[in-house]
């Protein structure tokens, strides 16, 4: 479903009378533009590592130098890049280091192939390890939150659970209303429809047990 589908939807079933036209509603249609917003960044931010919300994107790095900007990244893309991941080069992960590591490390006799890399805290750039020729890596992050502005824009969450959008707007919209049964009968809906998103668009986590002497 698009952003106007989804709002026609909560305004049908939390029974308001007339039309829905547009997302670029006035009055009282605009709880309900807001509502859906609101549910479905607060779905995004509910997990920082989302599927949905994962990048990556492959750039040349050289000798010339060691810093590049997200805007030298991105180029004429939008740069959509929440915080970083992991980077990769020849098909293993490069050491990370924090900001203060990497500047107290003396790379003067470091140059070869990509090894270490580090971003930087006030703007998010690339800082990396010297290498000494052209090389191809690729960064992988976590995207910005997605908006939702126009009446054709999709949330990039899997289609088959945009309904949990609809049920967690409906919580914010009964809310609105004073409406307690309207927002117990979603909040279950939407608990439900949540944990089967978490179950198939979260990234399973392993734990290893390391034996205490």
């Amino acid at each position: 479903m698009n952003y106007l589908q989804m709002c026609q939807r909560v305004h049908d079933i939390a029974g308001y009378q007339g039309t829905f036209n547009s997302v670029d509603a006035t009055g009282y249609q605009t709880v309900i533009t807001r509502a859906v917003q609101d549910a479905y960044e607060d779905i995004q931010r509910l997990r920082d590592d989302w599927d949905f919300l994962q990048g990556e994107r492959t750039v040349s790095v050289g000798p010339s130098q060691n810093v590049y900007t997200l805007a030298e990244l991105f180029g004429t893309d939008t740069i959509d890049l929440a915080h970083w991941k992991y980077v990769i080069y020849d098909y293993r992960r490069l050491q990370e280091m924090t900001w203060d590591l990497y500047n107290l490390t003396n790379f003067a006799n470091w140059s070869g192939e990509p090894h270490s890399w580090a971003w930087r805290p006030y703007d998010r750039a690339l800082m990396l390890s010297p290498v000494k020729e052209n090389s191809n890596i690729t960064i992988y992050y976590i995207k910005e939150l997605d908006e939702l502005t126009l009446n054709t824009s999709e949330p990039t969450l899997p289609k088959r659970h945009h309904q949990c959008i609809i049920y967690g707007a409906l919580m914010k919209v009964a809310t609105y209303l004073g409406n307690v049964t309207l927002f117990d009968m979603y909040a279950q809906l939407y608990a439900q429809e949540l944990n089967q998103l978490m179950r198939e668009a979260n990234p399973p986590k392993s734990i290893t047990k390391r034996p205490i002497v």
